[in-house]
């Protein structure tokens, strides 16, 4: 139990590539994730990536980011899949992966521990 209270109460950062410039606001991350939003304010490419559903920092993203729990984003997504509208973004299985990523992608934007964050990746919005 005391494991779980620890990994819920660790910071979690919101990155992109380092070359990525533009300002992010939590809606604008919101969007982006919920497929609303396909570029980033300099018009450029967004492509969204997620940690592993079921996963602590999955279910905190989705709770303070996009104001959602799973039950609620699982419907979200049923809905605009039926409907022809966004996919849902890919998953990953750690911060390690996501880290890789989006140093590797300036499209990429992802979320893990801030700790784990180095220079490869920019920090654009913590929680």
């Amino acid at each position: 139990m005391l494991v779980l209270s620890a990994v819920a109460q660790a910071e979690v950062a919101v990155v992109v590539h380092p070359s990525n410039t533009n300002e992010f606001k939590r809606a604008d991350i919101a969007r982006i994730y919920l497929g609303q939003r396909k570029v980033y304010a300099d018009k450029s490419r967004a492509l969204p990536v997620n940690q592993a559903e079921g996963s602590l920092i999955s279910a905190a993203f989705a709770k303070s980011v996009l104001k959602k729990n799973n039950k609620q984003l699982k419907a979200y997504w049923a809905q605009q899949i039926f409907t022809g509208g966004s996919t849902p973004p890919s998953a990953v299985a750690s911060d390690a992966e996501i880290k890789r990523l989006v140093a590797e992608d300036p499209a990429k934007i992802g979320y893990m521990e801030a700790s784990s964050v180095d220079e490869s990746v920019r920090v654009v919005y913590t929680f």
